[in-house]
């Protein structure tokens, strides 16, 4: 039976920092994890240190284990999947947002969110935005968790992940 998951949008900022994309590796971020601008603050959102993923396919969602709080995203993701499109700039703010999963979060141990689920990638070169959903729709809150990632949230469910990254070679 797949875990349900619930997702909350609260008031707050978003975490500061880069997120990258390499080539090379097909990978969002060099060492799995964000590049976070203020080392304190990262510590101070994750809390004991007990993290987990939530996972879309391998896109990876951090998410500190004992608080529910998601704080970026990172994994392997080849950019040959990603299909051509004009997407528009998300209109999110910042914020946090928080999970809560039946049976609860452990540490190390991957959640699937859309398990079974089909999804899109669709990636805009002109603005460099990446958009993973499920279907295209303007509704929801979008959050904008860390920089270059936007969680889109309808419903209490995940409706797209938008990302931003800087690209590397």
């Amino acid at each position: 039976m797949s875990p349900v998951v619930r997702f909350r949008t609260l008031p707050g900022s978003s975490l500061s920092g880069y997120l990258t994309y390499s080539k090379s590796e097909y990978s969002f971020s060099f060492d799995f994890s964000f590049d976070a601008a203020d080392e304190a603050d990262l510590a101070e959102r994750m809390g004991e240190g007990r993290r987990t993923s939530l996972v879309i396919d391998t896109l990876q969602l951090e998410t500190d284990a004992d608080s529910g709080a998601v704080l970026y995203a990172w994994g392997y993701f080849p950019a040959q999947s990603w299909v051509p499109a004009r997407l528009p700039v998300p209109p999110a703010t910042q914020a946090r947002v928080s999970v809560e999963v039946d049976p609860s979060l452990e540490e190390a141990v991957s959640v699937p969110v859309w398990r079974g689920q089909e999804f899109a990638v669709e990636h805009d070169e002109e603005t460099g935005w990446i958009r993973v959903s499920r279907s295209p729709s303007g509704a929801g809150a979008y959050a904008e968790i860390a920089s270059g990632v936007v969680l889109q949230v309808v419903e209490g469910e995940l409706s797209a992940v938008w990302l931003h990254p800087h690209i590397a070679e």
